[in-house]
């Protein structure tokens, strides 16, 4: 009997240590992981955790040092400046003869190399990450005028420190996540979800990926904003996202209308097959300047937008009254009522069609695309109609000539960087319902 309970102890102990112990080149558990729970090795070096049906990627508890293999082109790691400013590096090449990764960091490309401080890694910037006359740019109208602006406008530094270097993932192995687990981008999210900071630096990526895959009908996805520091943390330049925007913009089977906020301060980008009605439906969004990171006004919009893309009832419903306008009261029953008052406009736009939105199924056939010309023709009117919202490229230019009124682009990054984190820090707590629907 005492053995019985020595082996049993004998064997918590190891567990435990296993559990907080820091292994280089074999599984990380972290340290927050009960030694209970069932860990699946997905790879060397990382591990996931499922939580509310969201796939959670974590980054490795050892940092990596120097003298440790590099990681591969397409990996997104996670760093931290002097300053304490956290960043997701992902690697486009590596030069392991010379000890170097050429990575995509705040929309530049940086050099980064071992510094003679054990830790600490020195970065180069070369160059900006989008070329604004890029052929995949074009694909999206207006891309390129928000991209030469935002840049003209910020002095950046040309030197970065980094430390505290940790891999996270590859883009290949999130692919395979996201594959497992559609839901957690193709249902959308309630109010009691909270996603780790790596969760939201990946979440445009993961909606992306459901496109490609062809189980979302439509995708609506943040490009650029300008109620904040101009191209410093733009969507367009989270990890893994202006790679995949690459890849869907030379997909011929999916359609792409840009959407502009009013005034100019905004761009998204809203993606379909090129079949109706998910073609109509992202024509009906950008029609009225839909943006992924701004949150509707009037709960009918927050349903509309939720049902175009493919939420469950559940989780619009919990976005509406999580985000009520304290002049709209809404209650079970005028939900009800709004719900089926978007059926009924989904319906009637042209072409007219009988069909729900929750009847349609995915993933959606590219056998059932229009012919080309049709599409095509399609495609440049509703971008016409979107155009008007921002009104022209004037609008832009002021909107650009307001943010740096406001912010002094000469003050350093890090101290930019540094001020826009403590914002952030001071509204943690905010449920996730406070984001608008998109990535």
């Amino acid at each position: 009997m005492y053995g019985a309970a020595a082996l049993l102890a004998g064997i918590f102990h190891i567990l435990i240590l296993w559990n907080v112990n820091v292994q280089r080149g074999n599984l990380v558990v972290s340290r927050a992981s009960s030694p209970f729970l069932s860990v699946r090795q997905m790879s060397v070096r990382r591990v996931i955790e499922e939580r509310s049906r969201k796939i959670s990627v974590k980054a490795d508890v050892a940092p990596m040092y120097h003298g440790d293999v590099l990681p591969p082109p397409g990996a997104m790691l996670v760093a931290t400046t002097l300053q304490g400013i956290t960043c997701y590096p992902e690697v486009r090449s590596v030069d392991t003869k010379n000890r170097l990764m050429k990575v995509a960091l705040w929309g530049e490309i940086v050099n980064v190399t071992e510094s003679d401080q054990e830790g600490i890694w020195n970065g180069d910037v070369v160059g900006w990450d989008i070329n604004p006359k890029d052929e995949w740019v074009s694909r999206f109208p207006l891309l390129s005028e928000y991209i030469v602006k935002s840049q003209s406008k910020v002095t950046r530094r040309k030197k970065i420190e980094l430390q505290d270097m940790k891999f996270v993932t590859t883009l290949a192995d999130f692919e395979e996540r996201v594959e497992r687990d559609l839901t957690s981008w193709t249902q959308g999210k309630n109010s009691d979800q909270r996603p780790s900071p790596v969760d939201k630096a990946l979440d445009i990526a993961g909606d992306l990926l459901t496109l490609l895959k062809r189980q979302r009908g439509v995708s609506l996805i943040q490009l650029c904003t300008l109620w904040g520091v101009p191209i410093i943390q733009e969507p367009v330049y989270r990890p893994f996202v202006t790679t995949l925007l690459k890849r869907a913009s030379a997909n011929d089977e999916i359609a792409i209308i840009t959407s502009h906020a009013v005034g100019g301060l905004g761009l998204s980008a809203i993606f379909s097959p090129k079949q109706y009605p998910y073609l109509k439906y992202a024509a009906h969004l950008a029609s009225f300047g839909c943006q992924a990171a701004i949150v509707a006004d009037s709960a009918y919009y927050k349903i509309l937008i939720g049902v175009v893309l493919g939420y469950t009832r559940e989780n619009i419903r919990d976005h509406v009254f999580a985000n009520q306008n304290p002049n709209e009261i809404i209650d079970d029953e005028k939900f009800e009522t709004l719900f089926e008052l978007v059926d009924k406009e989904l319906k009637q736009l042209p072409p007219v069609s009988s069909e729900k939105p929750d009847d349609l199924l995915l993933p959606w056939d590219p056998s059932k695309n229009l012919p080309s010309s049709e599409s095509l023709a399609y495609i440049k009117e509703a971008q016409i109609v979107a155009n008007k919202v921002v009104g022209s490229t004037k609008q832009l230019d002021s909107s650009y000539d307001d943010i740096s009124r406001q912010e002094d682009t000469a003050i350093p990054l890090e101290d930019i960087l540094k001020k826009r984190s403590e914002r952030q820090k001071k509204r943690k707590g905010k449920p996730s319902g406070s984001k608008g629907f998109g990535g």
